[in-house]
Formats: structure tokens, C-alpha cells, sequence
């Protein structure tokens, strides 16, 4: 295949622009780098399914539904504290769910070398998290 590898991750939170601390680029498990694209939660966009329109869903469809807490995040996150940053955003969407949601998954296959968060660049990682999770 030979390609730049392309990695989407999701932001409940945001509109059009991924959080400051969020990189460029993430590595795969052999670690060569690819572009981070991030997926958002608060486009309303017609060709999008956002948020609310997940939240409609639930409420049409008299489902419980299930999120998955993105916990690669504390460990590809740049800020000076990325675990602590993760956390705050988890908590913020739980406010913001207002128990419309039954069950919460944190982080999804996590330990997997395809996840973001597998290995990450401890070059920008502030927080001297090791290379690759264990």
C-alpha cells in the first residue's frame, strides 16, 4: 500500500477545530508517522451525523446507547498534563449527556497497536509516558 497512514479522532466538544493540544501527526505501531484528522462532534453539517443528532436518535428510538471515552487522548495529548486534560474533557461530556446514555466505555481496544495512543512520540509527550503501551 505504501501511503502516509491517516488516522481520525473524535471530539464531542468541538465544532471545527481539534483542541490546541492535539498533534498533527500520530505514530502507527511500527511508528511511522500520519496525519491526524479529528472528527467533531458539534458540526451540525447535513452531510454529518453530530451529537445531538445521536442524542435525537436515542430519544427517537427509545435506545440507551453507549459512548466510548477516548483514553488514547491521555496519552497522545501535548499539553503539560495529558491524562489530566482526557479526564477533564471525559467528565465534561458526562455533564453534558445529563444521563441520556447508559453505558460508557473508556478507551475502545486500547492495549491494540492500531489504536492512537499505542505508541506515541515521546518527543512531544510532556508527562514521560513510555513510547508504547503496556
Amino acid at each position: 500500500m505504501g501511503g502516509l497512514n491517516v488516522y481520525t479522532y473524535y471530539f464531542f466538544n468541538q465544532v471545527s477545530a481539534s483542541p490546541s493540544d492535539a498533534p498533527d501527526s500520530l505514530l502507527d505501531a511500527g511508528g511511522k508517522s500520519g496525519s491526524a484528522e479529528y472528527w467533531y462532534g458539534g458540526n451540525t453539517a447535513s452531510w454529518t451525523f453530530s451529537l445531538d443528532n445521536y442524542y435525537k436518535l436515542l430519544a427517537q428510538t427509545n435506545s440507551t446507547g453507549i459512548i466510548t471515552i477516548n483514553y488514547g487522548y491521555a496519552r497522545y495529548g501535548t499539553s503539560a498534563n495529558p491524562v489530566a486534560t482526557a479526564a477533564h474533557l471525559a467528565a465534561d461530556w458526562v455533564r453534558y449527556d445529563k444521563g441520556r446514555t447508559k453505558f460508557w466505555e473508556i478507551g475502545n481496544e486500547s492495549y491494540g497497536n492500531w489504536e492512537a495512543g499505542y505508541r506515541i512520540d515521546v518527543t512531544q509527550n510532556k508527562d514521560g509516558q513510555p513510547e508504547i503501551i503496556t
